[in-house]
């Protein structure tokens, strides 16, 4: 950070904010990491840096969720999803989906959990990534294979 600090590479602060953000959130210091993220939110905003705001946002949108603050983690990925979308990154638009449906899924609004993971499929299959086996399980959960009644 002081690097980035020194040669006035703002880009670079606000991803590293943000990583140390992260860093707090997977430690599960969520406080900590809503103070960081947010920090890097702001700056990829001044700078109009559209990436960096998806990823701060759902940063954020995670350690909200973790906080058990569902109804604003789902208003933090939604915005993430809005700007992954449009700058058409589809890997990190189903990964977006992906914690969305699981913060859905938490207020207990199992239909909008499973819209949210069966676009992140679709887009997973689209793209050609193998990675898609947990969000599968996830929507086995929901609705297990035996019960026919799937929407």
């Amino acid at each position: 950070m002081n690097l980035y600090k020194a040669t006035g590479h703002q880009v670079g602060q606000g991803q590293g904010l943000n990583s140390i953000g992260w860093c707090h959130a997977l430690l599960g210091e969520y406080e900590q990491a809503l103070t960081y993220c947010q920090q890097a939110l702001t700056l990829f905003q001044q700078l109009g840096h559209r990436i960096g705001q998806a990823n701060a946002l759902d940063s954020i949108g995670h350690a909200h969720h973790r906080l058990g603050q569902h109804t604003r983690a789902i208003t933090y990925y939604q915005q993430a999803l809005t700007l992954t979308r449009d700058l058409g990154d589809r890997y990190f638009e189903a990964q977006v989906l992906d914690h969305l449906g699981d913060s859905r899924r938490a207020i207990g609004d199992t239909q909008a959990a499973y819209d949210a993971w069966r676009q992140a499929l679709t887009i997973l299959a689209d793209i050609d990534r193998p990675d898609a086996a947990q969000i599968h399980a996830k929507v086995a959960d929901l609705y297990p294979p035996t019960n026919q009644a799937t929407p």
